[in-house]
C-alpha cells in the first residue's frame, strides 16, 4: 500500500489501481456477506474510542519514524539478518503478549471501560508519547562526533 501510495504523484498508477481495487473488492464482499458495517461502532475487535485510537496511531507512526521503518520494514529487514530490526520486531511481539495478558490493549469490553479505550492504555500512550518526545529532543542517532 505504501508503494502505491508514492503513485498518486507518479506518471506509472499501476500499483495504486490494484491497491484500490483490492480495497473494492473487499468491501464488496464485506457488502455480499452482510459484514458491511461503515464507522467505528460495530467493527469486530474494536472500540470507539476515536481520540484513543488517533492517538495509539500517531505515536505508532512516531516510534516507526525513530526505529527507522515501519512495523513491516522491521520485519522485513529481520529476514534480511538486520540484528537492530529483530530487536524491534521481538519489542513489538512481547509488547502486545504484555499488553493482551494485563489487560491494557483496548477491546469492545475494554477493563473499566466498556466500548472505549482502556483505562490501563491511556497512561501507557502518555508514557509512551514522552518517551517518544524525549527520545526525538536528545538526537540519539547513535553516530558520534569527531571533534
Amino acid at each position: 500500500m505504501i508503494s502505491a501510495a508514492r503513485q498518486i504523484t507518479g506518471q506509472k498508477r499501476g500499483m495504486l489501481v490494484g491497491a484500490a481495487a483490492m480495497i473494492a473488492g473487499y468491501g464488496a464482499m464485506l457488502a455480499m456477506g452482510g459484514k458491511w458495517s461503515p464507522g467505528l461502532t460495530g467493527q469486530f475487535g474494536a472500540h470507539t474510542d476515536w481520540a484513543a485510537s488517533a492517538a495509539a496511531l500517531f505515536i505508532l507512526g512516531w516510534t516507526g519514524v525513530l526505529a527507522g521503518g515501519c512495523p513491516i520494514r522491521q520485519i522485513i529487514m529481520t529476514g534480511e539478518g538486520n540484528a537492530d530490526a529483530f530487536m524491534g520486531v521481538a519489542g513489538i511481539a512481547i509488547g502486545t503478549c504484555v499488553a493482551h495478558n494485563f489487560g491494557v490493549a483496548s477491546t469492545p469490553m475494554a477493563t473499566g471501560n466498556p466500548g472505549g479505550a482502556s483505562v490501563w492504555a491511556l497512561p501507557w500512550m502518555a508514557a509512551a508519547g514522552v518517551a517518544c518526545l524525549l527520545i526525538s529532543l536528545n538526537g540519539t542517532s547513535g553516530k558520534t562526533s569527531s571533534a
